[in-house]
């Protein structure tokens, strides 16, 4: 049965960017490289793409305020549940090991004597275990990845030293979760390896499994290994070697599942068998994701590995009492987990080809069968249950919605101070002339929907404390906040909660105006939407973030998403004339901007149009900005978040720009704490410049040089195969910014971080394999 499974799943699954790749041209069989697509519409092949790349997760809040990381949970004897991790300082000298208890898996409470089950002080055994060393800079002894296990009666906890020790195993003494503890070798490690777990197989065997996925039996006794052979290590179908680091096994129905941790980013030839990222471009972009693969035998052969849960690695799959599927999660990436390094659970399904991935409470977008409410200006404004008796306003049919509900809307003017307050499953689509029985039939071009804030309400739509929630094909235009506080912001949409559940997809924001920070929106408290083919048209803030103002401040809430978009003519008095952001972490927080044309936007002070605080990242990959204006002594395109803040910006085009920069980055370089290797906190990479009136391409705020030409800028660790050439727009004046033939950016761009649909729906075609020279630079593909 596997190996069937293991064909039909996995099969395209060479790197995730490849099985995109795949979907994309199943979808898009019948197009061709200069065609508009046909099909469907491009906006929900773009996002169908961006789930195949990253795929979404629930709203994961963290279950305690307590740095941890390396979750793992266990099943006690007394119908409670134990959890350990990683806890204090991961890098630095660590006091011992903590344990949690609960009844539920909501309300836990800490163990043992001062908050401790085992501390090197009181329980360590050998001089080497003790030992604090110096390394990279940092004095290090802590203890990384203990796990707690309740099997044969009684509580295990394997751990490792971080002083380079090695794993060992640790045996209650008592059989109680508190201990005290017990190495089961006193003298030395068990292995030399890190993470060590363990797993009980269903004949009782249990098996100790360490670094990417090292494997060996213990004696029934579980005082030492049953052999002296060389540890197991789980194949593919392939014969090639299966995990990387975190490595846990999880068994039902007769399947191992095989979890292990991977760095994942936006590019192809990922690898998931035993191979990394580069460490700096997976601090900028990359995702630390629970990868699965699956055998019917704990040796394998195992499938090709997927991606089970984003953001998840280094985690643990365990059923409940009630069995129901949980896997715990401690947000490991530096730029865009939901939250960082605590510990959470995200309860998992079994899907029909026995694959385990995250119960996502509602889709993205409504399915056929979900109810529709019907709005309309020429409805009888009764029922809303028809064309016919459609509502006439807006809010009556929001106030109406259950969960999982559809709000059709027909073409014409609504008023706006819409607000939609603690809903779940909600979907508003405009696009319809009013007769229309099926969503395809929907055409927000022809059939425009206009929400106007001329009414005087602070905020268009107001999104509260919601879920689920999709915006599409609605034109958001003359929105006015001009009132204090929060009243001041968002004109158009104000988003407060929701994580990355919120979409708004194919959507106008014109002509919208806020007296304080997002002309047009403005984001806050735990909200991260995501942002596919929309247009922002001469919005304007008093203050920063002419287009789009998002602070990150809450879990859920740090990672924003542009794909597809238009920035023209939008205006800040202070800083962002296209997007201000901020983070309240030292080190996530991530604003994205990915086929994107940002054209003639204006900021008045020194930040830029896109203006990063914090320790906020941004990634800009085939974008085309031409035309943005800062100060003469600022910048004109991005002011970039502060150490350790880490950008890249690949395969966009910077044509007539003006300012004393194009960039500025509060960076330097240094040192990275795990491997010393160079740190490089931005990189510009694949890049054309041309024609830009400034004087320079990039400054540092930590001393006064500046990269004034590509020379020196491909000349630093932190940029390379950078151009500065015309780039032969086909007609700029006309907005028409594609690429004529004889372009210099015609496969002059880098498959490492290309996204594999450009603006207007064309498939960029590279081999995932080779990263170089395969793809255009800017938002289309010649």
């Amino acid at each position: 049965m596997l190996n069937m499974i293991s064909f039909r799943v996995f099969k395209s699954q060479t790197g995730y960017c490849l099985f995109f790749l795949l979907i994309v041209f199943t979808i898009s069989c019948a197009l061709t490289k200069a065609a508009q697509p046909e099909g469907p519409r491009l906006s929900y092949r773009i996002e169908q793409a961006i789930d195949s790349i990253e795929p979404p997760i629930p709203i994961v809040n963290p279950l305690f305020p307590y740095h941890l990381r390396d979750v793992a949970v266990c099943k006690g004897p007394d119908h409670k549940y134990y959890l350990t991790g990683t806890t204090d300082d991961n890098w630095g000298v660590a006091a011992g090991i903590r344990v949690w208890e609960s009844p539920d898996l909501i309300r836990w409470t800490l163990l043992g004597e001062n908050g401790f089950v085992w501390t090197f002080e009181k329980d360590a055994t050998n001089e080497s275990q003790k030992q604090i060393i110096h390394k990279n800079d940092r004095l290090m002894r802590g203890v990384w990845a203990p796990e707690i296990h309740y099997l044969k009666g009684n509580f295990w906890i394997t751990y490792t030293v971080s002083n380079d020790y090695g794993s060992g195993l640790l045996r209650s003494t008592t059989g109680k979760p508190e201990g005290p503890y017990v190495d089961i070798d006193p003298e030395k490690s068990l292995v030399p390896g890190i993470d060590a777990t363990l797993f009980q197989d269903d004949d009782g065997s249990v098996w100790y499994i360490w670094g990417p996925g090292k494997m060996k039996k213990m004696k029934a006794d579980m005082t030492g290994f049953a052999d002296d052979n060389e540890p197991l290590f789980p194949l593919d179908a392939a014969g090639r070697k299966v995990g990387y680091e975190g490595v846990n096994i999880y068994k039902k129905d007769g399947i191992y599942y095989l979890m292990a941790a991977e760095w994942n980013s936006e590019g192809p030839d990922r690898g998931h068998i035993l191979r990394n990222t580069n460490v700096n471009r997976r601090a900028a972009d990359g995702r630390y994701d629970c990868m699965v693969a699956m055998a019917e035998n704990i040796s394998g052969p195992y499938s090709e590995s997927y991606i089970a849960l984003s953001h998840g690695g280094h985690n643990m799959i365990f059923d409940d009492f009630e069995g129901n599927i949980w896997a715990t999660m401690f947000g490991n990436d530096e730029a865009a987990a939901p939250f960082r390094e605590q510990a959470a659970l995200v309860n998992m399904k079994m899907t029909e080809d026995k694959k385990i991935v995250p119960l996502i409470p509602f889709p993205f977008r409504a399915n056929p069968d979900m109810p529709v409410i019907y709005v309309s200006n020429r409805g009888k404004n009764t029922s809303g249950k028809s064309w016919k008796n459609a509502f006439t306003s807006l809010q009556k049919a929001v106030d109406a919605a259950g969960p999982g509900t559809q709000i059709w809307m027909a073409a014409g003017k609504y008023e706006g101070g819409v607000v939609i307050d603690s809903k779940k499953g909600l979907y508003i689509y405009g696009g319809f002339s009013g007769s229309e029985f099926r969503l395809e039939e929907s055409d927000p071009v022809r059939n425009q929907v206009k929400i106007s804030g001329e009414n005087g309400s602070p905020h268009i739509i107001s999104l509260k404390h919601s879920e689920y929630v999709r915006l599409e094909g609605l034109v958001f235009e003359n929105g006015r906040a001009l009132g204090d506080d929060i009243n001041g912001c968002g004109a158009a949409l104000l988003m407060k909660g929701g994580g990355e559940t919120i979409r708004v997809v194919d959507c106008i924001f014109r002509d919208n105006y806020a007296i304080k920070d997002g002309g047009a929106v403005f984001a806050t408290g735990g909200a991260g939407p995501l942002f596919i083919a929309c247009t922002f048209l001469k919005n304007e803030s008093q203050e920063n973030g002419g287009a789009a103002y998002i602070n990150c401040n809450k879990p859920n809430g740090y990672h924003t998403r542009f794909y597809h978009t238009t920035f023209r003519e939008n205006k800040a008095q202070n800083n962002g004339g296209v997007a201000y952001m901020t983070t309240d972490l030292k080190q996530t927080g991530t604003l994205r901007f990915i086929n994107c044309l940002i054209v003639n936007n204006f900021t008045l002070l020194e930040g830029g149009n896109i203006m990063l605080q914090g320790g906020a990242s941004l990634l800009m990959s085939h974008c085309t900005v031409d035309g943005n204006t800062g100060m003469s002594k600022g910048t004109a395109i991005a002011s970039l978040g502060r150490i350790p803040a880490q950008n890249r910006i690949v395969n966009s085009i910077f044509t007539n720009n003006y300012g004393a920069v194009l960039f500025t980055a509060d960076a330097y370089e240094g040192t990275d704490p795990i491997s010393s290797a160079r740190q490089r906190w931005t990189e510009i990479l694949n890049c054309l410049f041309y024609n830009t009136e400034t004087h320079g391409i990039c400054g540092y705020t930590h001393h006064s040089d500046r990269y004034t030409d590509l020379s020196n800028i491909n000349g630093s660790n932190w940029a390379e195969s950078n151009l500065s050439e015309n780039p032969l727009f086909t007609n700029p004046d006309e907005g028409d910014y594609t690429l004529q033939s004889g372009s210099p950016a015609v496969k002059t761009g880098t498959a490492d971080n290309s996204f594999p649909v450009d603006f207007r729906g064309n498939i960029r075609n590279y081999d995932p394999k080779n990263l170089a020279g395969t793809v255009d630079i800017g938002f289309n593909e010649l």
